[in-house]
């Protein structure tokens, strides 16, 4: 079931997706938007950790494409341009912490120097939120060969 559900959404990056959704936002409401994003990051999620090769950064950009639209349908007053691209920024250095680089990859080279602004302020917000979850994430357990104690030879 996983399997099937992750390859009609996760094998494909979402660029296509994230376009469609972009240039038809009326027909998705609040509702679907986040259903969207929380359904790609778990099956993303699941997808890597259960081996599946492939990249995050599109997915990513997808995840955060979908959010800031959301937040855009929201909050009325931020405009659906803004709210993609800084949603984008802020997933993308929430992952990556490069947040000056993001910005400039996404405001520069995306062809959007006009939104910049925007996406600096969503770049830095994903950044400080990654930086302020990190301590209350568990840390990765380390590989042992078992019980350290027990390795230990008696003199």
């Amino acid at each position: 079931m996983v399997g099937s559900l992750g390859s009609y959404f996760t094998l494909y990056s979402g660029q296509d997706q994230l376009l469609q959704i972009i240039h038809n936002p009326a027909a998705f409401g609040i509702g679907l938007l986040l259903l969207m994003m929380m359904v790609k990051a778990l099956l993303t999620s699941t997808s890597f950790a259960t081996g599946f090769e492939g990249g995050p950064v599109f997915p990513l950009l997808f995840i955060g494409g979908t959010l800031g639209l959301a937040i855009s349908k929201i909050l009325t007053f931020i405009p659906q341009g803004v709210g993609v691209t800084a949603g984008m920024a802020g997933v993308a250095c929430a992952a990556f912490p490069l947040p000056l680089t993001v910005a400039l990859i996404l405001g520069l080279l995306g062809g959007q120097p006009d939104l910049l602004p925007g996406i600096v302020i969503g770049a830095v917000v994903g950044f400080l939120v990654s930086k302020a979850l990190t301590p209350l994430l568990p840390k990765p357990r380390s590989q042992s060969t078992g019980n350290e104690e027990g390795n230990r030879q008696v003199s």
